[in-house]
């Protein structure tokens, strides 16, 4: 759009500016369509625009070049085209035709829906990220102004003011660029994806002080959301020292931690640590996974391989692991005693009243024996001879 237009303001003859009109449509017509796509991707919306109408969109951009490079034929675009010079500059006055008015419409609504988009964004965004959502509404709505101002016949010699508001808008996307980041990251989709986490995130300065975190942590620890913003980590997670070691360490790593209280849960505290320029810690986030289901199946598994399934005690297997400690205590001096029961004539039993009989004899000898041993005494199952 700039290029051609640079050479319309040149040319020497109506055929020779309305070749560099057909140049600049090629820009002008396609700008609406992958403006709102790009608006609309910023914004975290892009799936409320679906294929068909995206193909729509397009179509109605193409068709308007063609229309424009084909007028002389049909004049739905231009009726009419006038030379006019204001200094050494050549201006070209058009007079619309019914399809320029459909095209100007379709800019319009495209320009309308992605700046409600942006605002409505901006409105969601957290403080840290408004800067760049500004940033964009302003270099969005600058053709728009630049535009309107055209067609309403306000601008100086008639001249179109896009080319100059184009420009506008790039020198503010530049800055958005450099300074707030703009593109590196979508960040209402991102921040959206974080809230709905079920792991809690939070995201600390160097100094321990909470920046900000998502939902997870309110439900885990019923508090107000707001007054974790500012508060040291300390305060929010005093009964849990090893994960507070863990932050005041300068390394990163993770920690397993259990909850106090009456749930049972488990959670799993990674902390990473984000570097800035130099390489210097410039914030931590930690993420705190539940691996409570996790932990019950490791529990039920280590139960499973350590215990007797039919008198709930330790099985041979156990025993043989605890004897090597066991040796170890004996070793270094400390007294020790093993026991072993056998149950007289067990296999007659099993004969004359059957395996369940069996059965519930050890369950019940077991029992007795549970009762009367101490807490740091071990109970087993050898089998073989009972």
């Amino acid at each position: 759009h700039c290029f051609g237009y640079a050479f319309e303001l040149t040319a020497s003859t109506l055929e020779m500016a309305f070749v560099f009109i057909r140049l600049e449509y090629v820009g002008i017509a396609l700008q609406p369509f992958f403006g709102i796509l790009a608006t609309l991707e910023f914004t975290g919306d892009s799936k409320r625009l679906d294929r068909r109408m995206a193909w729509g969109l397009l179509c109605l951009s193409v068709l308007t070049v063609i229309l424009v490079h084909t007028n002389s034929l049909h004049h739905l675009y231009y009726t009419g085209l006038e030379l006019s010079r204001a200094g050494r500059l050549t201006i070209v006055h058009v007079t619309p035709g019914i399809w320029y008015w459909i095209f100007v419409a379709y800019v319009e609504l495209c320009f309308a829906v992605g700046a409600i988009a942006l605002v409505r964004a901006m409105k969601k965004a957290p403080a840290d990220l408004k800067p760049q959502y500004r940033t964009y509404l302003a270099g969005f709505l600058a053709p728009v102004i630049g535009g309107h101002i055209y067609l309403l016949g306000l601008s100086p010699h008639s001249m179109d003011l896009a080319p100059c508001s184009l420009l506008v808008m790039s020198v503010l996307i530049i800055h958005g660029l450099n300074s707030n980041r703009l593109f590196n990251v979508i960040p209402l989709a991102q921040r959206r994806v974080i809230d709905s986490m079920n792991d809690i995130v939070i995201i600390v300065s160097v100094d321990n002080r909470i920046i900000d975190h998502n939902p997870s942590l309110q439900r885990l620890f019923p508090y107000d959301s707001h007054d974790y913003l500012g508060e040291h980590l300390s305060a929010v997670f005093c009964d849990y020292p090893e994960l507070l070691e863990l932050m005041a360490t300068s390394s990163d790593g993770c920690v397993k931690i259990g909850l106090k209280d009456d749930s049972g849960r488990s959670f799993r505290a990674s902390v990473n640590t984000i570097l800035g320029r130099g390489n210097k810690p410039l914030l931590k986030y930690l993420l705190m996974t539940d691996i409570t289901s996790e932990m019950r199946m490791v529990y039920s598994m280590k139960k499973l391989a350590n215990i007797d399934s039919l008198t709930q005690i330790a099985n041979r297997r156990s025993l043989y692991s605890q004897i090597k400690d066991l040796n170890k205590q004996y070793e270094s001096g400390v007294p020790v005693c093993a026991i072993m029961i056998d149950i007289d004539d067990f296999k007659s039993v099993n004969d004359a009243h059957g395996h369940a009989a069996g059965d519930s004899a050890l369950r019940e000898v077991a029992s007795l024996l549970k009762t009367g041993i101490r807490s740091q005494d071990v109970l087993a199952r050898y089998g073989g001879e009972e």
